[in-house]
């Protein structure tokens, strides 16, 4: 690390001398390059990176690392940088992020300011959100939920979750301060740029990626030191079209989605079924799993009648065609099992299936659906008539609308599950 250092400092000296125009940097390279110092952080080797950073970042094209294996290794390294804490109930697990204090501190007669301090930690957050949709989530999360408290309870929070509580103990116990006293400096420090004192939060849901929370605090940063070297470098990483970027490769990730729900309609039948003198068919409950562009759905199905009736368990499989973020279609073939009932006699028999249905998904946020849903399904099965005293093969074309919830969570974000 540090020889790539002296790399990055002699080419940028070597630059300088005979006026060479800085090349654009491979944005892989870049965010490896402050991911492997953050990741293993040493103090004599921060101004060389806070000098990388402002040198550099405006000459990147800043966007996702676009090569699949190095993405997978930036996503790696970005999980090192913080532990989760899920308590209780709590949906979405806090996250402690690494943070690492140097403010006050001397480099070869180089003194780090609480400037220095704030622009790094601001880049760490950065990069982490950058390649970890999870933490992108949770940071938003605490900080929506945290940011509306109190002062003394922001700062019991960050004391808890923004700095280590390990970090924090031996602080306390090194200068002989209590453990509020040095959550107060911090907050007081560059700690307090993550307070979202003009919260974007007020009309989003709870489960809607966003992240709006890195430009507050580049802007809260930029509004305290509004002269900071450090300007072009954060304008250039954190703005406006990355947040976008980054909320699109949310939405257009590969999914896992779960939805649970019920169905009404009817069903016509062959003849071989007329005796099913059916009021209605209905479906309860339902369940669709989708994992990428796969489904797998299941569900039990029972036509009402007076005196002899039919009720079924369905399993089945497909792919699901998406169009936009609203509609979708999936094509479904599976196997079940029928059961007629006429008084007393009862027959059970294995069925097999086909259909489509046809989605449309109105968002109560970006992981939070209601869904309307048409479905067509063709059944066939052998039963023993318990009328007629023989085996007959019997046909159904089941027509349904139904209503669904679905939740929808990015495989990005898998670090939900942790």
């Amino acid at each position: 690390m540090l020889q790539s250092i002296k790399s990055v400092i002699l080419f940028s000296a070597f630059s300088l001398a005979f006026g060479a125009t800085s090349p654009k940097l491979d944005v892989c390279e870049f965010d490896f390059f402050l991911l492997d110092h953050f990741v293993q952080p040493k103090l004599a080797e921060v101004p060389a990176v806070l000098d990388y950073l402002v040198e550099n970042a405006p000459n990147v094209k800043n966007e996702l690392c676009k090569d699949k294996s190095k993405q997978k290794g930036l996503t790696y390294k970005a999980g090192k940088l913080y532990s989760t804490n899920r308590e209780g109930s709590v949906a979405i697990p806090k996250v402690s992020t690494r943070y690492f204090g140097f403010e006050g501190n001397e480099v070869d007669g180089r003194k780090l300011t609480v400037e220095d301090n704030a622009a790094y930690n601001l880049v760490l957050d950065y990069m982490v959100a950058k390649y970890d949709g999870f933490y992108a989530l949770a940071k938003k999360t605490s900080l929506q939920t945290n940011s509306r408290l109190t002062t003394g309870g922001f700062l019991e929070y960050m004391l808890e979750y923004r700095v280590t509580p390990g970090t924090v103990t031996g602080v306390a116990t090194e200068v002989t301060l209590p453990p509020p006293a040095i959550a107060a400096d911090a907050a007081a420090s560059w700690a307090s740029l993550w307070i979202q004192k003009e919260s974007p939060y007020e009309r989003d849901s709870y489960y809607e990626f966003d992240y709006s929370w890195l430009l507050v605090a580049r802007d809260n940063f930029l509004a305290r030191y509004p002269n900071s070297h450090y300007r072009n470098a954060l304008n250039a990483l954190i703005n406006e079209k990355i947040v976008a970027e980054l909320y699109n490769a949310d939405k257009n990730s590969g999914v896992l989605s779960l939805g649970v729900g019920l169905s009404v309609g009817k069903t016509i039948k062959s003849s071989s079924l007329d005796l099913i003198n059916e009021t209605f068919t209905f479906s309860l409950p339902n369940g669709r799993v989708q994992i990428y562009r796969f489904v797998f759905e299941i569900q039990a199905d029972i036509l009402v009648a007076d005196r002899i009736s039919a009720s079924g368990l369905d399993a089945m499989i497909g792919p699901t065609f998406e169009f936009n973020d609203e509609y979708a279609i999936d094509v479904l073939a599976g196997l079940g099992f029928e059961e007629i009932d006429a008084d007393e006699d009862t027959t059970m028999s294995l069925a097999f299936m086909g259909g489509v249905q046809a989605l449309r998904r109105l968002p109560l946020g970006d992981m939070a659906y209601i869904v309307p849903k048409l479905q067509w399904l063709v059944k066939t099965f052998k039963f023993d008539d318990p009328i007629k005293n023989r085996k007959r093969r019997a046909f159904m074309n089941q027509f349904s609308i139904g209503i669904s919830f679905e939740g929808r969570v990015p495989l990005s974000r898998g670090g939900l599950f942790k």
